[in-house]
C-alpha cells in the first residue's frame, strides 16, 4: 500500500501544526499505525496545488452580505 499525504497548514510559531482537523486525521492515523506524509501548504498556495490532483472543493465561497 502507498503512503498517505496528509496536507496541512503550518503555522508561524513554535509549533508547526495548528489546524484542528488535520490534527485529528494525524490522531487516527497514528492510533491505527497508518503509514502516512505531511506536506505543508501555505493557505494561498491550497487551489494551485490541489489542482493538479484532481482534489475539489469541499465548499463553494459564499456571497458577502
Amino acid at each position: 500500500m502507498s503512503k498517505l499525504t496528509l496536507y496541512d497548514l503550518p503555522s508561524k510559531g513554535h509549533c508547526r501544526c495548528w489546524s484542528l482537523n488535520p490534527w485529528k486525521t494525524r490522531l487516527a492515523l497514528n492510533f491505527k499505525n497508518i503509514d502516512y506524509k505531511t506536506e505543508w501548504i501555505e493557505y494561498p498556495d491550497i487551489a494551485s496545488r490541489l489542482s493538479p490532483q484532481s482534489v475539489p472543493p469541499t465548499s463553494t465561497p459564499q456571497s458577502p452580505l
